[in-house]
This record gives C-alpha cells, structure tokens and sequence, in this order.
C-alpha cells in the first residue's frame, strides 16, 4: 500500500478509485408476509463496505418496527450510547430523560433532555478516534468535537450526526 511507503496523497487516490456507490449493486427483494430484504454485492475488488453511520440507527428503525407491531406502548431503544430512539413517552414525564455523552470541548456536553418522537444520534472524534472520512477530500473530518442531531427515524439520525460532523458551519 502507498500509504505504509508514506505516500498518503497515493492512498487517497486509491481510496477514491475504490469507493462511490457504483462500486456497489443494491437488489431488494421482498418475501411473502416478511419485511424486504436488501442483498449488496461488490460490482469490483477491493471494495468494503462500512453502514457505521447509520448501521445503528437502522438496526433502532427496524426493532421499533417490530415492536410497534407487538403493541408496545412505550420504550427506550438504545444503540451503544450515541443512538437513541423513543417509542412513545413514559407515564410520568413529557419524554425519555437522557444526558447527551461528555465529549470534552462540545458545549452540548452532559446537557440533559427530554427525548420524545424524535431518534437522537450522536457523532464525535473524541470517543472514537479518527474514524469518519470527509468525501470531499478522502482525509479524516477535522474541525469539531461532536455533532448531534435530532430526525424522526433513527438512521436518518445516525447520518446526519456523521455528516454535521465533516460539514462546516455554513453547511
């Protein structure tokens, strides 16, 4: 690889060849009295394939599917501690008591909310590491500590937390 030579500009070119969504085949499929199914197959080698940006908040979208399907009136679905997605409210409060995480330098740090008919999704360099790259340029996101952000689906949550967290202000 370019990038174990020390050629970082080499393995950001190459990363950029093997990466976009024509690199993937996206089939749906839909079974009788079961949800649709979605099969992902590489169109090349040396493609991967990583749903951690809104991984979670889909896997949230389908258990309140399920759940809400069970009748459930109220519950707290949790995906580590950056997702969350309410099902209704409980019978004592206006919404779901959660503290945003401590992520040193964030102003929303530790703030307390009431969660209710909204998914909260949260992305930030300080508890996981460089870990999210900027599309636009192939490098790491750099520039903030962390980005929330409140949807009513749980993926949809989940993406925009990672995107807030590469988009500049103006964006």
């Amino acid at each position: 690889r370019a990038a174990d030579r020390g050629e970082p500009g080499a393995s950001v070119a190459q990363a950029r060849e093997r990466s976009g969504m024509n690199a993937l085949l996206l089939e749906e499929r839909q079974h009788e009295g079961r949800a649709k199914e979605f099969i992902v197959n590489k169109t090349r080698d040396g493609v991967a394939l990583d749903l951690g940006g809104i991984g979670k908040g889909y896997a949230l979208d389908v258990a309140r599917e399920a759940l809400e399907s069970w009748d459930a009136q109220a519950a707290l679905l949790s995906a580590g501690e950056s997702t969350l997605l309410p099902i209704g409210r409980p019978e004592w409060r206006g919404g779901w008591p959660v503290r945003l995480g401590a992520v040193p330098q964030d102003p929303l740090s530790g703030r307390k909310i009431e969660l209710a008919g909204r998914a909260l999704s949260g992305s930030s360099f300080e508890m996981q590491g460089r870990h999210i790259l900027d599309p636009r340029t192939g490098r790491w996101a750099a520039g903030k500590a962390g980005a929330w952000a409140l949807a009513p689906a749980a993926a949809e949550a989940d993406a925009l937390s990672t995107a807030f967290l590469v988009m500049n202000r103006e964006e």
